[in-house]
């Protein structure tokens, strides 16, 4: 869906010749967008909307945009109950299309922005009603959005996950609505809590599983890692917004051709790595003959233990470790308010010499089982929050419960 402002502000643009330092704020609440469908790609999807518009005074360029929510009027954007919801967002764009997702429950909401100018590195916070902060509010529904954790400092790895509070991860079992590729017996054959997390220079893997027997023969991440107990992550780097389409086919992060510059992988650690990074594998179909070695070599931690009921994983690596060619393309950036295209999934090998005989995703349909080459079949998504929405960072204490809610929803 394109809006009716978009193509009116880009008109004006053209003919004034608008440098790029924002003097104005408007919104528009869209209503509910839905993503084009790509080959591969199964069930719709769907996300309702707010753009947040703004316009332009000619005075500087080389500058970029953040962009701040809250429930009431904005004044200041450090202010406890305003959040960051779009960061560095580049010149020409002039507009910013916010998904309206919450980590907690989902409800109605009205919503005040604010857009800030970001050149050579700082930030212009000042906020003034009606010129670059809106003084009226904009009714919308919220819709449950797994987060990906943004650590204020990093955890360190050890499989236990008191240093991830207060992150939710994901819960996965087969008595729930996720595809199962193979057969599970019950939650007590496979089940458990999955999650990433991310800083400015490193991915975070967490999982928590319930294993009747951990039985992963593959040694190093030459081989099939996947086809044993092991987390299995599926993540693109770039932020996808509402109305962009996923990706049909896998892309490795290739800026040398436009059509393959936003990196999609697959990520997997063994259950039973233990401390050993090359127990693990990174995949993306069509580069470098596809399947790639272990992630120790790009600079994996990584810490497995057996529980009582089954088995921990924690690991980091460098996000630096995923340019595929550091002198073509630069290390992924994340950024606070990006949308990542994702998936999740617990393979079961129960079998002590070797093989999966179950697979859980977190998705509904059976194209998951494409998950590994057809990136628009994953059906999920991660949203980097910002920190003061859980209350850390020195900003809110506590959630807003008319605005943010304090119950996760069934996802």
């Amino acid at each position: 869906m394109r809006s009716k402002w978009l193509g009116a502000l880009a008109a004006v643009a053209l003919l004034s010749g608008w440098a790029l330092a924002q003097t104005g704020i408007s919104v528009e609440n869209t209503g509910v967008v839905t993503r084009p469908m790509v080959a591969g790609q199964v069930l719709p999807e769907t996300h309702n909307v707010h753009t947040i518009l703004w316009t332009d005074d000619g005075s500087a360029s080389g500058e970029s945009y953040n962009v701040y929510v809250s429930d009431a009027p904005i004044t200041d954007v450090g202010a406890a109950n305003v959040y960051r919801i779009g960061t560095q967002i580049p010149e020409g764009k002039q507009a910013y299309e916010h998904a309206l997702l919450t980590p907690f429950a989902p409800g109605s909401v009205t919503n005040y922005y604010a857009v800030t100018v970001v050149k050579g590195g700082a930030e212009n916070s000042k906020v003034t009603a009606g010129v670059n902060a809106t003084t009226g509010g904009t009714n919308g529904t919220t819709e449950f959005g797994q987060a990906m954790w943004w650590f204020l400092d990093a955890p360190f790895i050890d499989a236990e996950f008191g240093d991830w509070a207060p992150f939710t991860p994901l819960y996965l079992s087969p008595l729930d609505q996720h595809f199962v590729g193979g057969a599970a017996d019950g939650p007590l054959d496979i089940s458990g809590n999955i999650g990433l997390g991310i800083n400015d220079t490193d991915l975070f893997f967490m999982g928590e599983v319930t294993d009747d027997a951990l039985a992963n023969t593959v040694a190093t991440g030459d081989g099939g890692i996947w086809a044993g107990d092991n987390c299995e992550y599926y993540i693109g780097f770039y932020d996808q917004r509402p109305s962009t389409p996923r990706h049909p086919t896998t892309q490795w992060g290739n800026e040398t051709d436009p059509t393959k510059a936003e990196p999609d992988w697959q990520l997997d650690i063994a259950g039973n790595a233990f401390d050993e990074p090359n127990r693990s594998q990174n995949y993306a179909a069509g580069m470098h003959g596809s399947l790639q070695t272990g992630m120790g070599n790009l600079g994996l931690e990584v810490m497995t233990k057996e529980t009582a009921t089954g088995w921990n994983l924690e690991a980091g690596m460098p996000l630096s470790g995923l340019a595929q060619d550091p002198a073509v393309i630069a290390p992924f950036k994340p950024k606070i308010g990006m949308i990542l295209p994702c998936t999740m999934a617990l393979p079961d090998g129960d079998d002590p010499s070797g093989g999966r005989q179950a697979q859980l995703f977190w998705g509904k349909d059976a194209a998951q089982n494409n998950s590994w080459n057809t990136p628009s079949a994953w059906e999920k998504e991660l949203v980097i929050y910002d920190p003061k929405v859980f209350g850390l960072g020195g900003g809110a204490t506590s959630v807003e419960a008319k605005s943010w809610g304090q119950v996760k929803a069934n996802y």
